[in-house]
């Protein structure tokens, strides 16, 4: 079973499949170089120094990352790339998160009607290292804009959590603040209510509010089109 934000535990299948998809190539040895090995479900770097598996596990590039999924190395998995680890994401989703997502999608589609548009669990080239697929960014221009690549930069992103609200607090939030999103919301369906992250420094917030289902906020670059958080929650 996936846990959120847990390290992908890879089969020998799965390792296989990587490798025949390019995974492992650097370039600077060969077509053929390797400079990894499975070891009890982690791919490790032989040539890493540490005593742990934790220490030597292998650190993927978003440039990897990409170039796998590209040629189908991560087909039937729910991952993410996030800080070098590909991380698991929640599979199903239950019905919940589903109804959260899509009452958020309607919301926020009404508040961005022009010059933005929002994207729903698709990639967020964030960081060198990280390749977060958000529940839902608004991001600049249209949708054909990003026939080539992914987007790199985001004016708000949303993530609904309910067992990935501790990886949404920390891990998400490092790279988002990281990658500079100045407005970031987490739907909060444990506590039913939102908490609103802005003011990105570093891999963190300088602000945090938390809004319940009696209260209403604005996108930072929509500030005139509130949104009530009754709206976001199911």
């Amino acid at each position: 079973m996936q846990t959120a934000g847990a390290h992908h535990c890879w089969t020998v299948e799965e390792y296989r499949r990587l490798g025949e998809a390019g995974g492992f190539q650097y370039g600077d040895l060969g077509p053929h170089e390797t400079r990894v090995e499975l070891l009890r479900g982690v791919i490790v770097n032989k040539y890493a120094e540490g005593a742990t598996l934790a220490e030597v596990r292998l650190r993927w590039t978003r440039d990897m990352y990409e170039r796998l999924a590209a040629n189908g190395g991560f087909d039937g998995l729910r991952v993410e790339l996030i800080h070098g680890h590909i991380l698991d994401k929640v599979s199903p989703q239950g019905s919940p998160h589903s109804t959260a997502v899509t009452l958020a999608l309607s919301a926020l589609q009404d508040v961005f009607q022009g010059g933005a548009h929002v994207r729903v669990q698709l990639p967020l080239r964030a960081l060198n290292d990280s390749e977060p697929e958000p529940d839902l960014a608004v991001v600049p221009g249209s949708p054909r804009e990003y026939a080539r690549e992914h987007p790199s930069a985001a004016l708000l992103v949303v993530e609904v959590a309910a067992s990935s609200l501790d990886t949404d607090r920390t891990q998400k939030l490092a790279v988002y603040a990281e990658s500079g999103v100045p407005d970031y919301w987490i739907v909060n369906l444990r506590d039913r209510v939102l908490e609103v992250h802005r003011d990105p420094q570093g891999s963190t917030y300088l602000s945090r509010r938390v809004l319940d289902g009696d209260e209403s906020i604005a996108p930072l670059t929509r500030s005139d089109v509130p949104v009530a958080v009754a709206d976001l929650l199911p």
